[in-house]
């Protein structure tokens, strides 16, 4: 697997970056004989679940970024809100460009508190009795150029 550096300039250049879940072997049946599952496809970004944690896939360079984001506000923050009241769910950012988070469950729109709807889509959920976004990176946008320096790049 390349280094972050290299994926992240591969990324920039608008290079695709779906290599990284073919490498695991994750479009095929190998991934449900390893205990994955399919979770979704965003803009940016392939999820597959095993047991209580996700798997994220940079797809290019906004998926890369946008994992790079996710991780250092949980770095940043871990059981602390940011000056929002946002809580981020637990995940670590892989040596490969992925994310690894933990499982949050999800809750009914009307039982959210009012921070979540600074979240895109208000994609926050229950994470051990406290409600966590577990897609917020369109919201991080200010952590950008810190998360990049964080994470080696810039």
């Amino acid at each position: 697997m390349p280094n972050l550096q290299a994926l992240y300039d591969q990324a920039i250049q608008g290079y695709s970056l779906d290599f990284l879940y073919t490498s695991y072997d994750m479009t095929t049946a190998t991934s449900l004989e390893r205990g994955f599952s399919f979770c979704g496809r965003g803009q940016s970004r392939m999820v597959y679940r095993r047991k209580n944690v996700v798997i994220k896939f940079p797809r290019g360079f906004s998926g890369l970024e946008d994992n790079i984001c996710e991780a250092y506000a949980y770095h940043k923050y871990r059981k602390q809100s940011n000056y929002n009241g946002e809580f981020f769910a637990p995940c670590k950012l892989l040596s490969n460009g992925c994310l690894m988070m933990n499982f949050v469950s999800k809750m009914d729109f009307k039982d959210m508190p009012r921070w979540t709807f600074y979240i895109d889509s208000s994609q926050c959920g229950m994470f051990n009795g406290r409600v966590v976004a577990y897609d917020g990176a369109h919201s991080l946008i200010y952590l950008k150029d810190d998360a990049l320096r964080w994470a080696g790049i810039i």
